[in-house]
């Protein structure tokens, strides 16, 4: 009995907890989704993917929330030991242009691409695919999803859930 305690002790001692969420079996992107960058190019989305990303879907004239994600994503890129692809993918096609998003995005990292789906129908692909919910509200402000999205490899791995520290985020990403 003393063995199988000290075991699970060494075991567990040994063993790292992920801060965000791991999916058991990850999802592999397989649609592509036309979407304007931040310079006005129409561009696709699985063309920018890299080996490592970070996908957040926002607008930039949310409240709350999102300038929060996009500043705790860019304070975790600071202590990632890896390249890491950020898209910002705004959920607001009719007022979130490339120049605005280009603006917005420089509060936080030169090397984020802001991106918007080209029209209506490339949003609801892109959200029903990413799980992403949103509702315009008549006051103008769009209630959404919120939480960033982990992907290595084309893959979706794992999401983090906002209030996470960008360390906790940071020492997730880097080990894989």
């Amino acid at each position: 009995m003393r063995l199988f305690f000290i075991f699970g002790l060494l075991s567990g001692s040994c063993s790292y907890k992920y801060n965000g969420m791991l999916l058991e079996k990850p999802i592999e992107i397989n649609q592509d989704f036309i979407l304007i960058d931040h310079n006005g190019n129409l561009v696709e989305f699985k063309s920018l993917l890299e080996k490592y990303n970070l996908i957040y879907f926002g607008y930039t004239l949310c409240p709350d929330v999102c300038y929060s994600a996009l500043k705790d994503i860019s304070e975790a890129l600071k202590y990632i030991k890896k390249d890491v692809k950020v898209l910002f993918i705004s959920v607001d096609i009719h007022r979130d242009k490339p120049e605005i998003l280009k603006q917005y995005l420089k509060n936080f990292n030169k090397h984020f691409i802001g991106l918007v789906p080209k029209d209506e129908n490339e949003l609801y692909k892109i959200t029903k695919f990413f799980s992403i919910a949103y509702q315009f509200n008549e006051n103008g402000y769009i209630s959404h999803s919120s939480f960033i999205i982990f992907i290595k490899d084309n893959k979706i791995i794992g999401y983090f859930p906002l209030g996470l520290k960008p360390k906790e985020i940071a020492n997730d990403l880097n080990r894989f």
